[in-house]
């Protein structure tokens, strides 16, 4: 279980601020907002190739890339506006912030375009608390203006695929948003936490028919329980 704190409780109720005065993009139902943890420490808090493969039933998951940067790439997903919602860590989805901090891992459990099962999980550290507290508003806001919508990507060679995006809703008591995207066979989700001055920026995806629901959550609930190990 994931501690909550007085301040986890004031940002609820700065949650719910939004959801009152959010106008979303398309006719879906409000999507809750989470609570999100505050502590005072940050360290080594990903998880584990082992842990991952755990979580998502994929023993043969390791890092097949770590970087320090969020991800600088030309977008290429219709409406962009539901960049944040289908993919973590981009930069295009920080533009509202100045963080000061990226650690990016991504796993696997092949070859870049035949795995079954990629996993992406990101802290990104902010100045302090009110920044961070900015960007989950923000966050949250385009996660709820996105839910239910269908999100069109194009590859380089002009291929287009269809993602349809659930509605956002809150998990481990209020401490963790998610939401799915299912394209075809594929099936992802995506999940946001905060600690401290931390955002956490997780997707789990499943390309071979399997289901992704859950992952993304236990994986960002992990990563929140390592920050909390480390008072």
């Amino acid at each position: 279980m994931i501690r909550t704190t007085t301040a986890a409780t004031l940002l609820a109720g700065v949650a719910a601020t939004v959801l009152a005065t959010a106008t979303p993009a398309a006719a879906t139902p409000a999507g809750p907002i989470p609570t999100f943890n505050y502590g005072t420490k940050s360290g080594e808090v990903l998880l584990s190739a082992e842990q991952i493969g755990e979580i998502t039933d994929a023993p043969e998951m390791s890092v097949v890339g770590r970087g320090d940067e969020l991800i600088d790439a030309k977008s290429s997903i219709s409406p962009k506006e539901c960049l944040s919602a289908f993919e973590p860590a981009r930069a295009e989805s920080f533009s509202d912030a100045d963080p000061k901090s990226v650690t990016i891992e991504q796993l696997a459990d092949g070859k870049p375009g035949k795995a079954a099962h990629v996993v992406i999980q990101a802290v990104i550290g902010f100045s302090d608390k009110s920044e961070l507290g900015d960007h989950m508003r923000t966050t949250a806001r385009s996660w709820k203006s996105c839910g239910g919508q269908t999100v069109t990507t194009t590859s380089k060679s002009g291929d287009e695929a269809e993602w349809q995006l659930s509605d956002p809703s809150t998990k481990q008591d209020d401490t963790i948003l998610v939401i799915s995207q299912r394209s075809g066979k594929a099936n992802c989700e995506r999940a946001i936490a905060g600690y401290d001055s931390t955002f956490i920026d997780v997707m789990s995806c499943d390309f071979d028919g399997g289901r992704a629901t859950g992952q993304a959550e236990d994986i960002a609930a992990q990563i929140v329980a390592n920050f909390a190990d480390q008072k």
